[in-house]
């Protein structure tokens, strides 16, 4: 099943990359509002499979970001290359 999706997600690139490039600017509007109210950016990704969700949240200073799924996430997100050494932002469930 993930080999279909990998393939209709290749497939549909331009697609995909305007699609992902508005989820982003809403996550950063999200962001933006609750650092206006003083409030932090705590991000619970709950089905994460690729964990886009949780690494645009850390690129875009999320405070934290946990992320669950039923799949072995350290074998299928690359969070490595999202994480800001001085901090520790990500949990994966």
């Amino acid at each position: 099943m993930t080999s279909v999706w990998v393939a209709y997600c290749l497939s549909n690139r331009t697609t995909y990359l305007i699609q992902n490039q508005k989820y982003e600017a809403g996550l950063v509007a999200a962001f933006e509002h609750m650092r206006s109210q003083g409030r932090p950016c705590n991000v619970l990704d709950i089905g994460t499979g690729t964990g886009l969700l949780s690494m645009m949240s850390v690129r875009n200073g999320a405070d934290s970001v946990t992320a669950c799924d039923v799949s072995q996430l350290h074998d299928l997100t690359p969070f490595t290359q999202y994480t800001d050494s001085s901090r520790q932002v990500v949990t994966l469930l």
